[in-house]
This record gives structure tokens, sequence and C-alpha cells, in this order.
């Protein structure tokens, strides 16, 4: 007989088999409580009830670590980062700092920083080709940021960015 218990508590306890298992207590359960809780008689139905309403419990019981399982992978999965994010954006406002406060070298120290330590960002290019034509008037150092940043990207629409920041930003100045 103890054989026979624990082979049922190892098939039952197989995943999916304690949800299988509650939502088939909580089925028949329902259906056995339905007729006489439906009937409109309340003496009948008592007994219905007060066994009926401990065995749906019991089957939340059963199906509660699966539920709470599937619930908790779920929001884990929400809330953590994924592949994409193997380490942490750039932080670009130390650089945007410096250059409020006209410190230009330093800001494209900065930028050069992010722009190494983030091969596939745009925005360093960017902002250090603004700041070498807008902020310190120097074309030749404009034209080397982009080269460089040319050779660092392969697409053509990030090539094809630089290229407008610099004929827009060659213009202005």
């Amino acid at each position: 007989m103890i054989r026979l218990i624990q082979k049922v508590y190892h098939y039952c306890n197989r995943p999916g088999m304690r949800l299988m298992l509650s939502l088939a207590l909580f089925g028949l359960t329902c259906w056995w409580m339905a007729e006489p809780v439906l009937s409109g008689n309340v003496i009948h139905a008592t007994p219905y009830v007060l066994v009926g309403f401990p065995v749906i419990v019991l089957s939340a019981i059963i199906a509660a670590p699966q539920i709470a399982n599937a619930l908790t992978e779920w929001v884990v999965d929400f809330f953590s980062a994924s592949e994409k994010f193997d380490h942490a954006p750039p932080m670009y406002g130390i650089p945007q700092g410096l250059r409020k406060s006209r410190r230009y070298e330093e800001a494209i120290a900065g930028y050069e920083a992010i722009a190494e330590n983030y091969p596939d960002e745009l925005k360093p290019y960017l902002e250090m080709i603004d700041i070498a034509l807008a902020d310190l008037k120097d074309v030749n150092r404009a034209e080397l940021i982009y080269q460089r940043g040319v050779l660092s990207f392969e697409d053509e629409q990030s090539r094809r960015r630089l290229a407008r920041q610099l004929s827009g930003l060659r213009l202005d100045a």
C-alpha cells in the first residue's frame, strides 16, 4: 500500500501533473456543487457548499507552486535585462556637461572614451564633429573625427549620417 502511495505521489509531482490534478479537482467540485446551489434550495445546498469550498481551496493549494513559478518567471523575464544589454548604456551626461561649461577638449575626450567603449554608437562621433565645427571652429579636426567614424562603422546608414552631420555643420560654420 505504501508503495502505491509513493508511486501516486511521484506521478502527481511531475511537472504539469499538479496543475492538471488541481484543475480536474476544481472542475469536478464546481460541477458537483452547481446543481444544488443553482436549484435555490439553501438547506439542500449547504452540505455541498461546506464540502465544496475546502476542496476548491485544496485545489488552489495544489496548483499554487506551479502558478507562482510561472508568474515569477514571467515577472523576472519582464524586469531583467535581456542579452541586448550586456553592459550599461553609455553615459553622455559628463561630456555634455563639460561642453556646456565650455571645456571642449575634455568633452571630446569623454566622447572618445564612449566611442572606444561602445564601438556601435554613432552619437559620440556626431557630438565630437559638432564640437569641432561649432565650438572649436576646427574643420580639419572635424574631418579627422569623421574619417575615424567612417572607418569604425560598417553600415552605410551610419556613414551617411556622419557625412550629413559634417556637411550640415560645415555650412553653418
